[in-house]
């Protein structure tokens, strides 16, 4: 039999190409789309607010998403962003999905678990440097005040809404109100001055520009924090292991103290820091 040419061919391959590729986004892209899950709501969807709505446009508008990321991985490197790992209906009223594209800054799907106060997230985009000298995020501080404030409230409202309260405001509890899984917290590393040491250096890389320097609550940040920080000498001379622990862990209600179980410290590191505030009990 003779061969065609291969410029005959050609034709045959087009089509077969043609076809290859229209399976492939067949399964790909269509299948998926018609799956009715993609569409439902997570637990951890809700709808925002008209505020955080207008937060948000201005967050797209100013182009925040260029360095910031806002979907937690399955991957290990993604665990210290966020307790659990995005899932498509956790973005089921974002349209679009402000997902980012790389993380010059860090990922803000939870951001408002680490750092809760509108006040403190107005000010840290008015002056970024000052509450983290080794940032490199621009200033917002041209924006119009009701612009930060719809800005704060949105990034604010990124948190994990599946987690449960687990307390009031810290200035309002006492040790009767700590929860029993706190209560029962036995601090490993009681008197050890390695710890203490470690602690400090914690405190001073993430709670200084609340708590200040002398963990006084004279912090460069404190001047707009209502209420401001504790001033954690007298914490340590009031305040059990156990009542330290269970703050520093999940933050404080209604406050600019951050959940640090979720913004990236360990269990160790957070006995380490409340080694370091217990050690400034004897230092008034």
């Amino acid at each position: 039999m003779k061969k065609l040419p291969l410029y005959k061919k050609l034709p045959v391959f087009g089509v077969v190409a043609f076809l290859f590729l229209g399976f492939a986004i067949t399964i790909t892209v269509a299948a998926p789309l018609m799956d009715k899950e993609l569409y439902q709501p997570s637990p951890q969807a809700k709808p925002l607010d008209a505020l955080a709505s207008k937060g948000r446009e201005i967050y797209a508008r100013e182009g925040c998403w260029y360095c910031h990321t806002q979907t937690v991985r399955t991957i290990a490197n993604d665990k210290k962003w966020g307790p659990r790992a995005s899932q498509p209906g956790d973005f089921a009223y974002s349209n679009p999905a402000l997902l980012g594209s790389e993380r010059t800054g860090p990922d803000l799907t939870y951001v408002g678990d680490r750092w809760p106060d509108e006040n403190w997230q107005i000010k840290h985009l008015q002056d970024p440097r000052a509450l983290n000298p080794d940032s490199v995020m621009p200033s917002f501080a041209h924006l119009p005040q009701a612009d930060l404030q719809a800005l704060a409230h949105y990034l604010v409202s990124l948190k994990d809404n599946t987690a449960p309260d687990l307390q009031k405001r810290a200035d309002q509890s006492t040790e009767a109100d700590i929860p029993d899984v706190y209560k029962k917290a036995v601090n490993p590393f009681a008197g050890d001055t390695a710890a203490i040491a470690a602690g400090d250096a914690i405190f001073h890389k993430s709670c200084w520009s609340c708590h200040g320097a002398t963990a006084e609550g004279n912090g460069p940040a404190a001047s707009a924090l209502k209420p401001p920080p504790a001033n954690l000498r007298k914490s340590a001379l009031t305040r059990s292991e156990q009542f330290l622990f269970w703050i520093v862990s999940e933050g404080s209600k209604s406050t600019a103290m951050p959940a640090w179980k979720k913004a990236g410290l360990t269990e160790e590191q957070r006995w380490q820091v409340v080694s370091y505030i217990k050690s400034l009990g004897g230092q008034q």
